[in-house]
């Protein structure tokens, strides 16, 4: 099976689609590429037994490493409007540990510059699903979602309709298991 790509603006659900789209024993990952010193154990993660994908909007920044690397598999890009998505981006890292993020202007700049390039090359790519954040809670973009990415098992609506009325968020943990992410955000602003 070939493992798929779900990415997008932060704060897009992207870790409710992890858990959405972990099932039947295989694991959907979420901000693996955070938790991981370079692609090439990136790669060795995503090709190991039990890993269905990863839903990351760490995959912006990599759209076109990971989509070298695994040429065959599928995406999905949920499309939320930037500046909402940094709105609540900047107010959950308010709430915890992570409000030392300098999630400045800049940085703002440098996201948004990011998402742009990486959804104008998975909006034209065939193997991409282009899903609307507001459409999310949708019985039918979750169906879409999940035989795009998951065309091995069966949509279980039950499940989905439960899950849509629960949030999935990160725990916000001591700034040092943030990864890499942190690194990366500082030297956007460098």
């Amino acid at each position: 099976m070939k493992p798929f790509f779900v990415t997008g603006m932060p704060r897009s659900r992207t870790a409710w689609l992890s858990v959405f789209l972990s099932s039947d024993g295989m694991l959907c990952e979420h901000d693996l590429l955070s938790r991981v010193q370079s692609l090439d154990c990136f790669t060795t993660l995503m090709c190991a037994q039990g890993i269905a994908g990863d839903s990351d909007s760490g995959l912006l920044s990599a759209v076109v490493d990971v989509g070298e690397r695994f040429m065959e598999s599928p995406w999905v890009l949920v499309r939320r409007d930037p500046q909402e998505a940094w709105e609540s981006l900047r107010a959950f890292c308010a709430s915890g540990p992570w409000r030392v993020l300098p999630l400045c202007d800049e940085a703002r700049d440098v996201l948004f510059r990011m998402y742009e390039d990486a959804a104008r090359l998975l909006t034209d790519n065939p193997r991409c699903l282009v899903v609307d954040f507001a459409d999310l809670d949708s019985m039918d973009a979750l169906r879409s979602i999940w035989d795009w990415c998951r065309p091995d098992t069966g949509f279980d609506s039950a499940r989905a309709q439960a899950l849509c009325r629960m949030r999935v968020n990160v725990v916000q943990g001591p700034i040092a298991h943030a990864g890499h992410n942190v690194e990366r955000i500082k030297a956007w602003v460098q």
